[in-house]
């Protein structure tokens, strides 16, 4: 079993183009159903995010175990999260969003949501943000920091539930997250004490990350596709 007390974030930044020799690779490693998965999609740049992911998980995973990738086989629990033998010792979860597709590594529980910042209709937080979430959003006048702190909220949620494992089995307005003048984060109505980490990845992107452990890296590990072969 491995042992490392610090949440670790890697991430990669999804290319244009991926050589074929180097899309067969990666495919190699992938189990048969999302194979097929793969397969369905109807844009290419949805295939790579998706292949890359699993890429990025299989390669963090031989640095931290030294177990290679056919000894490795990812799975999905009955709500959706993936997993691997937990006598491994290593707990995981990914993420993508337009140009990146970002992954977290812990001894227990984690989870990680990254949304590229896009123009919404504030009209949705009502439906899945709590009470006190959407007194807060409102409070704020400025467009642009009303936009910025929708996607703090709505990234650091969604990081809850997956490190939570149930996905949107929990509902969003079930739990509220607010932050004090410092930007520490905290959480009212959780299932367990959890800590937040959020990261400076790209500036039209938010980037989140929940533990049930206290310690995270200070930075993020960016990979590129070779370094993954």
């Amino acid at each position: 079993m491995v042992v490392f007390d610090i949440v670790i974030v890697t991430a990669i930044k999804v290319p244009k183009y991926m050589e074929p020799e180097i899309y067969s690779l990666f495919l190699s490693n992938v189990e048969e159903r999302k194979k097929e998965r793969i397969s369905r999609f109807y844009r290419m740049e949805d295939s790579y995010r998706t292949l890359l992911g699993d890429a990025l998980i299989r390669y963090k995973f031989k640095q931290l175990t030294g177990f290679h990738n056919n000894q490795m086989k990812i799975e999905l629990s009955s709500y959706g999260k993936p997993y691997t033998d937990p006598s491994f010792g290593v707990h995981f979860n990914i993420a993508h969003s337009g140009d990146w597709v970002v992954s977290v590594f812990g001894e227990t529980n984690v989870g990680i949501d990254i949304e590229e910042i896009k123009p919404i209709n504030f009209e949705i937080a009502k439906k899945y943000f709590s009470s006190r979430e959407i007194t807060d959003l409102t409070n704020l006048i400025d467009i642009d920091k009303k936009l910025f702190y929708f996607y703090d909220l709505w990234t650091l949620k969604e990081s809850y539930i997956k490190a939570i494992g149930r996905g949107l089995f929990i509902p969003l307005n079930s739990f509220s997250i607010f932050m004090n003048s410092s930007k520490e984060i905290f959480i009212d109505g959780a299932e367990n004490t959890v800590f937040f980490k959020q990261y400076n990845l790209d500036c039209s992107y938010k980037l989140s990350v929940c533990s049930y452990l206290y310690e995270f890296t200070n930075t993020i590990e960016q990979c590129t596709v070779y370094d993954l072969i």
